[in-house]
């Protein structure tokens, strides 16, 4: 079949591939590449520019296309665009730097290219829009290339959504290809489903979803693809929606207190993949006293450390922490400083922990945070002193949920340093203010426990001493069978003080396991046969001796004999 009974109307152009119908279509040319920052120079000239790349297997004619650069409007002049090749777009004044790199399309001044982003928009002649781009400086990936010099290059032409996702600094040594195949050019289809990042229950009849990345607006903008408690009777508007949020209101108060389920209907990203999750719980919280309390202090950091104050969820509700904020007191007891925690991404679930600190670095640095999202990085916090304070948690209508006056001596007195440690809340349901409901972090914890579970935290329940040790017949050969020694301890109480020795069977001592340890109620020791060297001891019986005392003169010792069975490979 001839292509002019396809296309009657087009004319032909002779070109050194062939022959092909010239067309205008909205999936011909794209926005290719963007040089909006040329300078300072890395290996190209000194000037903005555009490339083009026609993706389709027909050749276009960009007589009559507009390139618009914000409100900056251009008309391009009559050129071929053949398949498979580029054109640089670029100012008279640059063309003749820029022509030894490929194909030029000249204008007699190109618009402006912001450096930290615009929005570049191609139509045909026909009007109708062939590409979109809305560029950003956030899309480099790297800071050093972000300061100039490199241009930003579009790793998958046939791909027009998720536009953050498929652009990406040049990496040519000259700092960009114009006129050539992208430096950065592979295959990235996007096959991510989208996620909610955050639901926010603004009011008894609104909320705001916070999406992990751009959406279908179109979708996102149909009343019919949301229902409150799957409810099709109550009516659910859109007041104001973006690529990553929408607003959402609804006629009939939620109560106070109680869950709803919101289903989220046909919902995709720009691409079209499904939103991960159909339904989402919406909740107007009221918080009273006791059901958020603070948990765990860090007044007085290590150097290059940082403070940092620990909240637990005690009660069953689900709680945005823009509804918390923590104060201090001043030497009149007034509230002073009260700083928001709605810089905090995380929902806080019940029963569960969410530390919060000005430098996530100034923590990690010195303690393990098993739970990363459970640490969080807030502009300010209240003034904590490090002799003595008082810290303050409210609620968004400024009600006090919890206010804990400590000072330096509540740390178990046998610490002769507490720099770095922390005070850690034995039991959430006693009350704040007992002295004895607060203790010092256990060394064998790292001296704090930002986010989870506090090593003192005590139960009402009874609890005897006990102490056992397993796998007295150990192998460390790295099997994953009785490869160490496991002392187990159980306290009465926690802060209990701990020293362990192993010793030979002539009585020498050949490595010391424990060293004043400050102990947690229930604690865990493991001993791998090393000496302090690191270097394996020799197979044979060896004696392990355990002292245990407290602050009030208490004492247990503990004798059991251990073989190590094997070296280590």
């Amino acid at each position: 079949m001839a292509w002019s009974m396809l296309l009657p109307a087009a004319p032909r152009l002779l070109t050194g591939a062939g022959v092909f119908p010239v067309m205008n279509d909205t999936t011909t040319a794209v926005i290719n590449e963007i040089m909006a920052d040329p300078t300072p120079v890395v290996g190209l000239p000194d000037a903005e520019w555009i490339e083009l790349y026609n993706a389709h297997t027909l050749s276009v004619s960009l007589k009559g296309w507009k390139l618009a650069v914000g409100t900056t409007l251009r008309t391009l002049p009559d050129s071929t665009l053949n398949p498979g090749t580029y054109a640089v777009v670029c100012a008279s004044k640059s063309a003749a730097g820029l022509q030894p790199f490929g194909k030029t399309v000249v204008l007699s001044s190109l618009p402006a290219l912001r450096n930290s982003g615009n929005r570049i928009s191609l139509t045909d002649g026909s009007g109708k829009t062939v590409d979109v781009v809305d560029y950003s400086d956030t899309w480099y990936r790297d800071a050093r290339k972000k300061q100039g010099g490199w241009s930003l290059e579009r790793i998958d032409p046939a791909r027009s959504c998720g536009q953050q996702s498929n652009w990406c600094a040049s990496t040519n040594p000259r700092g960009g290809t114009p006129g050539n195949r992208n430096s950065v050019y592979s295959e990235n289809r996007d096959t991510v489903k989208p996620e909610i990042i955050s639901v926010t229950t603004l009011s008894k009849t609104e909320a705001s979803l916070l999406f992990s990345e751009p959406m279908d607006t179109l979708l996102l903008n149909v009343t019919d693809n949301y229902r409150l408690n799957g409810d099709d009777k109550t009516s659910v508007k859109i007041l104001h929606s973006k690529a990553t949020s929408v607003h959402l209101s609804w006629d009939i108060p939620l109560t106070e207190n109680k869950p709803y389920q919101l289903h989220l209907l046909r919902l995709t990203d720009e691409c079209g993949n499904p939103l991960q999750q159909q339904t989402v719980e919406i909740e107007w919280i009221t918080l009273f006293p006791g059901d958020v309390v603070i948990n765990e202090l860090l007044f007085n950091p290590w150097p290059g450390g940082a403070d940092f104050v620990e909240i637990y969820n005690n009660s069953a509700k689900h709680i945005n922490p823009e509804k918390l904020m923590l104060a201090s007191r001043n030497p009149d007891q007034q509230l002073t400083k009260i700083v928001s925690l709605k810089q905090a991404k995380q929902t806080l679930k019940p029963r569960t922990f969410l530390a919060v600190t000005t430098d996530t670095a100034g923590i990690s640095a010195f303690y393990d945070i098993p739970c990363k999202n459970c640490l969080e990085k807030v502009p300010s916090l209240p003034a904590m002193n490090n002799d003595q304070g008082t810290v303050v948690l409210l609620s968004d209508s400024l009600t006090i949920l919890d206010e804990v006056r400590y000072d330096e001596k509540m740390h178990h007195p046998l610490l002769y340093d507490t720099e770095g440690v922390s005070l850690e809340r034995v039991n959430p349901a006693l009350p704040s203010n007992d002295r004895q409901n607060w203790h010092s972090a256990s060394s064998m914890s790292g001296f704090a426990t930002p986010g989870y579970r506090n090593s003192q935290l005590d139960t009402p329940l009874p609890r005897k001493e006990n102490v056992t040790f397993e796998q007295t017949a150990f192998s460390p050969d790295n099997d994953g069978f009785n490869d160490e020694l496991i002392i187990r301890c159980s306290m009465e109480e926690p802060g209990w003080v701990a020293n362990c020795h192993v010793f030979d069977i002539n009585g020498t001592l050949v490595y010391q396991l424990l060293n004043n340890a400050l102990m947690a109620a229930e604690e865990t020791f493991l001993w791998n046969g090393e000496d302090p060297t690191g270097r394996l001891l020799p197979p044979g019986p060896y004696v392990v001796v355990l002292e245990l005392f407290n602050i009030n003169g208490k004492t247990s010792h503990y004798r059991k004999g251990i073989v190590l069975t094997c070296r280590q490979k």
